[in-house]
C-alpha cells in the first residue's frame, strides 16, 4: 500500500510525540500509533493525564518501509 501521511493532531499542539516508523496497523489505518502501539500510547497518555487529541503524533518515517527494515 505504502501511503504517506505527515501526522495526526492539531498543528498548534504543545506536545509532539514522534515514533520511529509505521507498522502494518499504521499503514492500514493511515494514522500514526495505531493498533497495539496506539493502545499503549493512549494508556500512557491517559495515565499521565494527557489527552491524545491535544497532541500532535507523527513518525520520523511516515510510511512503512518494506518489511519494516530501516537499514535499506
Amino acid at each position: 500500500m505504502n501511503r504517506v501521511r505527515m501526522g495526526d493532531g492539531p498543528p498548534t499542539a504543545k506536545l509532539m510525540i514522534v515514533g520511529e516508523t509505521w507498522g502494518e496497523a499504521e499503514e492500514k489505518s493511515g494514522l500514526p500509533f495505531f493498533g497495539l502501539s496506539g493502545i499503549t500510547l493512549n494508556t500512557l497518555l491517559h495515565d499521565a493525564g494527557i489527552l491524545r487529541s491535544e497532541c500532535y503524533v507523527t513518525n520520523v518515517v511516515n510510511a512503512r518501509p518494506p518489511h519494516n527494515d530501516l537499514t535499506v
